[in-house]
């Protein structure tokens, strides 16, 4: 997916989306996307009603608690995460609401 159609909603050159593409792309960014897109698949497949991005952030700290992981979660970056899931992720497409 291209940062263009993920960024549609956001003002151009904004410093959420500028960090946001920095973290998306380091290893940590990558092994978040692994664990909502996890998330987002088993509760979705259980339900197919909508599912919050914000829960799914939340699941994941308590995950990463539950492990001694203390890496931080930036709740800027839910409604971008939730945008490169539908796109990349066919069977998640309608999965959240989305805001322009």
């Amino acid at each position: 997916m291209s940062r263009t159609e993920v960024s549609a909603a956001f003002e151009e050159d904004s410093p959420i989306e500028n960090a946001f593409w920095k973290f998306y792309e380091s290893d940590d960014g990558k092994e978040l996307y692994v664990e909502l897109v996890t998330l987002a698949r088993l509760a979705y497949a259980t339900s197919q009603e909508k599912i919050g991005i914000k829960m799914l952030f939340e699941v994941v700290r308590y995950q990463r608690r539950l492990h001694q992981d203390h890496r931080a979660i930036n709740n800027n970056f839910t409604a971008l995460y939730a945008r490169v899931i539908m796109a990349d992720n066919p069977d998640l497409m309608g999965a959240f609401d989305i805001r322009r």
